[in-house]
Order: structure tokens, then sequence, then C-alpha cells
């Protein structure tokens, strides 16, 4: 029976949480536009070894520069991983996988580095170290090669002997794509290999967060209303190093426009609601329950109430 696999949240998009588990677990992404399948060829040529990684797009794929790869993200979403480790085979002229791969266009939370070493005609052994935030994962193997490009590795006796982890490698333009499927490897909740990796320096997508998020202005009201130790260790860290579950305007009660904002760090218990209104007023709660505002008239120690809640 073929088996698709179905992968929740892209790693090259910026993390936007819209829920969590009772771990604090990222458990969706808002910045995706939900599950995508492929439906995989059932030819046995090199191409459509391709194909079982690259699929077509809706729309066609525009020119880049020789710099950026042109691979599509969305073909890693439905790989038929037991049809493309039954064509494995001898490739005298493969691309060259070896060296140390760095996972990009990533938030900083969700990271993975791999080594690839000891490439023949044959395929590759390769190690990895992945993470998700506190959590973290680990795969090593021996991956086959079914096309120059491409090589499969298959993990056996994962939970039982009828099922199979895979790992998928797929290089194009010099950078390195992997798929997964199963339990190959040792992976914690949400950890996975999942993603494009580079031998240069990674790109992370929350980089500069903080000014991203908030004015100057806005930044100052906080650093002057919270203790040091609440701006540092939960509202700056959380900031940059979890995502946004909300972003919204409101209206409060009284009427006035607000923006209201809900930062999560995912797996650690860190989090905070800020509210910032129109006239300059901001009201902040961590999720301890700790309150600060600028409002010398709001005597109430959680956020106020907006219209429609």
């Amino acid at each position: 029976m073929v088996r698709k696999m179905k992968i929740w949240g892209v790693l090259v998009a910026a993390v936007l949480l819209t829920g969590c588990n009772q771990d604090g677990v990222l458990s969706s992404g808002s910045g995706v536009s939900g599950e995508v399948l492929h439906d995989a060829s059932n030819s046995n040529s090199d191409s459509t070894n391709e194909s079982n990684l690259k699929s077509s797009t809706k729309n066609e794929t525009t020119e880049l520069d020789n710099n950026k790869s042109t691979f599509d993200m969305n073909s890693l979403y439905d790989v038929d991983y037991d049809k493309l480790y039954s064509e494995i085979k001898e490739v005298a002229n493969a691309k060259d996988f070896t060296g140390d791969w760095k996972r990009t266009n990533t938030h900083s939370s969700i990271i993975g580095d791999i080594t690839i070493t000891d490439q023949t005609s044959k395929g590759f052994h390769f190690s990895g170290d992945f993470s998700y935030y506190s959590h973290t994962g680990d795969a090593t193997g021996d991956a086959m090669f079914v096309a120059d490009n491409i090589a499969i590795y298959r993990e056996e006796g994962v939970m039982d002997n009828s099922q199979y982890g895979y790992i998928a490698f797929f290089i194009d333009n010099g950078e390195l794509f992997v798929a997964s499927n199963g339990n190959a490897g040792c992976m914690g909740m949400n950890v996975s290999p999942l993603g494009e990796y580079t031998k240069g320096d990674p790109v992370y997508t929350n980089e500069g967060m903080l000014d991203k998020s908030f004015t100057k202005e806005q930044l100052e009201k906080i650093k002057q209303c919270l203790s040091a130790d609440e701006y540092d260790s939960t509202f700056e860290y959380a900031t940059e190093n979890g995502g946004f579950a909300e972003d919204k305007e409101v209206t409060l009660i009284s009427g006035i426009k607000a923006n209201y904002k809900q930062c999560i760090v995912p797996t650690l218990g860190i989090s905070y609601e800020i509210i910032f209104t129109e006239d300059g007023h901001f009201y902040y709660l961590n999720g301890n329950g700790t309150f600060f505002t600028n409002d010398d008239s709001y005597t109430e120690k959680t956020l106020p109430q907006t219209k429609g809640n």
C-alpha cells in the first residue's frame, strides 16, 4: 500500500503559531496554506525519480539568478517513499553530497545539522542532529542513490516489522533538500529533518523580530515599564526566539483602537500578551499572570476587554 507523507507547517516560513498542546508545543502554522499533496508518477525512468520529489506547481517557476535554488519546497510534502526506495541503483557520476550542511530559511529554534561523508557510486553515509525548540532528535545511516541528485535512506524495524522510516535527500543548484516519513532516526516531539540546507551561513526567518514587531517608541515605553528581568527573560527572549500566535487589530470596550499580540515560545512555557492602544498606552500580561501597564488610570491587573470577546 502506497504511503503518503503529510507534513503540517513549512520550515521556510516564519513561525506563526495557532495552537499548542499541554506541553506548549506548536500544533499548526497559520502562515501555511494547508496540506499539499501531489500524485507520484508510475514511470520508472530517472526523470520520474526526480518528479517523485520535484512535482509541478500551480504556477510556472520563474527564472531565478544562479545563486538561488529553483527547487519547489512543496514537493517535499508528498513523496512515494516505497516506490522511490525500490529504484535504488548505482550512479557513476552523482552530484557531490558530501560536506557539513545547516538548515536554512528556518526559525533559529528549528535547526538541523547534517554531515555527509564516504560517498560512492552506491550512496553515502550521513549523520544529523535536529531540534524543535527544546526538543531534539538525531539520525544516522547510509542513503542509497536513485538518481544522480536523489538518495534515500530506509530504516527497517520501526515500531514493527511491517513499517519503515525514510529520509530522502535531493540536491538542487548547490542546496540540499531533505524530506522524511515515518520514524527514521530518533526524533523528539515535532522534530524533523525536513527542510532546506546550505553549506554557507544559514538564514533565520525570525532574525531581528524585536525591531520588526515593535516601533522604537513602543520598545522604549515597554522597557521603561517592565522590570529588567521581565524585559530580558520573557518579553525580549520570547519575541526573538518564539512566534506570534496572534497579531491583530482590536477595539477596546472603551472604543479605543489597539493592536493585540500573543507571543509563545513552544516547549518552554514562556509567553506574553500585549495590547498597544492608538493613544500610546500598553497593557502587558505574561504567561505567569504578571501584569504591567503604563496607563496610570487603569486599576485592573489583567488585559482590558476588547469588543467581540
